[in-house]
C-alpha cells in the first residue's frame, strides 16, 4: 500500500513519499534476497485499469521467484553477448554516448536537490536539430546519477527507461541511501511529464533487476559487469498495446517516432 489517500497519483505525490516508496521496495527486496530459495525479484506497479490493475487503491507488488524468467535469462543473455563483443555493458554504451554527445563529462552537475528541470531541457534542446542517429536526441532527463530516455526500438508510444549512471546490477544492493533522493526525483519528473502530456495514462511500471547473484546457473556469470538494474514506464494508450499481431508474432508495434516522443516530453512545462 503507497498512501493512506485512496485517490493519490503517484506523479502528484510528494519526493518525500516517493522517497519512501524507493525505501520500502529496497527494504522488502533484501529481505526476500536473504531467502535462498529465491533466484529473482519482480517490483511492478499497474496503475489504472488499462494496467491490469486490480485494485483501485495505490499499491505497488513485489514477487519473489524460484527460477528466472525465460526473459529476464533472454535478456542477460543478449547483455552478456554484447559485453564479450563490445567489452563493455550495453547499459555503459548508450549513457556514454548521450553524454559524449551532451558534453557532460565528469564534472556534470545537476541541481537535483530542487528537482530543477530546466537545466535538462536547455542541456537536451541545444542541439534541437539532432539527427534521429542522435541518441541524445532521445533524452528525456537526467540527474548526476541518472538518465531517461526513449528507446530506439521503444516497444509502445513515450515509453521510458531510467538507467543508472553507475554500475549495478541488482535493485536491492545497488539503490543506496545516498542515490535515493536522486532517483525520486527523476522519477517524479518523468511520470508528471507522462501525466501531464498524456492526461493521467494508465500505465506499469517495472523495476528490472538481474538475477540474484551466486544462485543457479547465475554462479557463473558476473552481472555487475554487464547489466544495470533500471526502471521502466510503459503508458497504456492502445496504440501499440498487445493485440492480434503481437500475440501473433511476438513483435510489439509502435508508430510513433523515439525522438518525437522524448522532445514532446521533455518540452512539457513542470
Amino acid at each position: 500500500i503507497e498512501s493512506p489517500n485512496h485517490n493519490e497519483v503517484l506523479a502528484l505525490s510528494s519526493l518525500s513519499a516517493i522517497e519512501d516508496l524507493l525505501t520500502a521496495w529496497r527494504a522488502r527486496g533484501q529481505e526476500l534476497a536473504a531467502d535462498p530459495w529465491i533466484h529473482h525479484i519482480i517490483y511492478f506497479k499497474n496503475c489504472g485499469p488499462g494496467s491490469g490493475a486490480s485494485l483501485v487503491h495505490p499499491h505497488s507488488q513485489i514477487v519473489a521467484l524460484p527460477i528466472v524468467p525465460q526473459q529476464v535469462e533472454s535478456h542477460q543473455q543478449r547483455a552478456r553477448d554484447y559485453y564479450t563483443s563490445r567489452g563493455h555493458s550495453v547499459f555503459h554504451g548508450m549513457i556514454q554516448r548521450i553524454e559524449d554527445e551532451m558534453e557532460l563529462g565528469d564534472s556534470f552537475s545537476l541541481p537535483s536537490q530542487d528537482c530543477n528541470a530546466s537545466t535538462v531541457l536547455d542541456l537536451a534542446n541545444r542541439n534541437g536539430s539532432s539527427s534521429s542517429s542522435s541518441i541524445s536526441s532521445r533524452l528525456v532527463d537526467l540527474t548526476d546519477s541518472f538518465i531517461a530516455f526513449i528507446p530506439f526500438a521503444a516497444i509502445s508510444p513515450f515509453f521510458i527507461r531510467i538507467v543508472p549512471r553507475f554500475e549495478s546490477a541488482t535493485f536491492h544492493s545497488g539503490l543506496t541511501d545516498e542515490y535515493i533522493p536522486e532517483l525520486a526525483c527523476i522519477l517524479k519528473r518523468c511520470l508528471q511529464r507522462l501525466h501531464v502530456e498524456l492526461d493521467e495514462p494508465d500505465f506499469n511500471l517495472v523495476v528490472r533487476s538481474a538475477p540474484l547473484p551466486n544462485r543457479g546457473s547465475q554462479c557463473a556469470f558476473n552481472s555487475e559487469a554487464t547489466f544495470r538494474w533500471h526502471i521502466t514506464i510503459n503508458p497504456r494508450l492502445g496504440a501499440g498495446a498487445m493485440a492480434g499481431f503481437e500475440f501473433g508474432s511476438g513483435i510489439f508495434s509502435n508508430a510513433n517516432l523515439p525522438e518525437d516522443d522524448a522532445a514532446i516530453l521533455r518540452n512539457v512545462d513542470l
